[in-house]
């Protein structure tokens, strides 16, 4: 602190006052480093705080935890969080440029990484009970750039199917929207975990609409629609508008799902997978130390299972060779005997 930082008189008694560590009252700016302080504490160069010392703000402390260690017992808010110099906290608080994270604990919520360009569908052969997907068999998992099916026939099943479609809509216009939905037969919406159109019963195509409340453009709000074809044509349609938006199918560019919309279809056909020593295993759930079907390479070019093998027909070197009448043919049969029921020779072959 220089000398003409103060006045003559009243203002050299407090300088007094601070050097006899004396409480002293200072109207203006104090500078250290410089003579023209420009707040309340102007400091050029380092403040140092040695151990066990903090620098308060009202109910806020700040103060030296460790060695290196900048600490508040109290909440900490900044606009953004940089380590080292790189940002890896931004204003949106995104995470960014970090090498490697390790989490622990129980997380209630996790945003997954969305990919653009399309929803996921789950179908399903509705035979076995009609307008059911609970009881319907999974024969398609698919990726579709927008919702827009006439007679999608999945896996060639004209009638009694059924579809799960999941993803996530981004609007453009910060307002609300109208959603229309096209549906012969079936079909339910849920928008943003809220179930919003229920029309679950054979019909002719028809429209059916849901307002949303204002929108924030650039989110993704969640989608989930549920539709069952019975027989005759079948359509499915998704649409949307606003004050800004003409009316449209909603376009891929708008469009996503999560990667754990696809990461969750194989537990869905196989339940739990995974490669151990070498095997790919299938099964609901793991039995002992192995699970319940195996499926391995037990040489070269032979892939093997230790369980029974069931399929439809049979093929080798892409020839059928046993139907799914279970007739043989396109064999060539090498026999030394035919035996009876009765394990007795009835014909012999030289």
């Amino acid at each position: 602190m220089t000398d003409n930082a103060f006045s003559l008189g009243r203002e050299t008694r407090k300088w007094l006052d601070l050097w006899l560590s004396r409480n002293a009252y200072i109207a203006g700016n104090v500078g250290i480093g410089t003579t023209s302080p420009a707040e309340k504490l102007h400091v050029i160069g380092n403040v140092r705080i040695d151990d066990a010392y903090k620098l308060l703000w009202s109910d806020t402390n700040l103060y030296r935890g460790a060695a290196d260690v900048l600490k508040t017992d109290d909440s900490f808010d900044a606009l953004a969080l940089r380590i080292g110099g790189t940002q890896v906290i931004d204003s949106s608080r995104n995470i960014q440029n970090i090498v490697n994270a390790t989490l622990s604990g129980k997380l209630n919520s996790l945003k997954l990484a969305l990919e653009t360009g399309g929803v996921v569908g789950y179908w399903y052969d509705l035979r076995a009970e009609s307008r059911n997907l609970a009881k319907g068999r999974l024969i398609e998992v698919s990726k579709h750039p927008v919702v827009d099916f006439a007679d999608y026939n999945p896996q060639g099943q004209a009638d009694y199917f059924g579809c799960r479609i999941v993803g996530y809509i981004c609007p453009a216009y910060s307002e609300a929207y109208t959603l229309y939905v096209t549906s012969d037969d079936g079909v339910r919406l849920w928008f943003n975990g809220q179930l919003v159109i229920d029309a679950w019963r054979d019909q002719a195509p028809t429209t059916y609409t849901y307002t949303t409340p204002t929108l924030t453009a650039g989110v993704w709000y969640p989608i989930v629609i549920e539709h069952y074809e019975h027989a005759g044509g079948e359509r499915l349609l998704l649409e949307w508008s606003s004050a800004s938006q003409a009316r449209q199918t909603i376009p891929s560019d708008r469009l996503a799902y999560s990667s754990l919309d696809y990461v969750a279809s194989p537990k869905v056909l196989w339940g739990d997978t995974g490669i151990v020593a070498g095997k790919i295993l299938f099964g609901d759930y793991p039995s002992g130390t192995s699970f319940d079907v195996n499926l391995y390479r037990s040489a070269a070019d032979v892939l093997k299972t230790d369980d029974n093998f069931d399929a439809l027909a049979l093929r080798i070197g892409g020839t059928e060779v046993i139907t799914s009448g279970r007739i043989l043919y396109n064999v060539t049969p090498r026999l030394s005997s035919i035996q009876n029921t009765a394990g007795q020779t009835v014909l012999e072959f030289g």
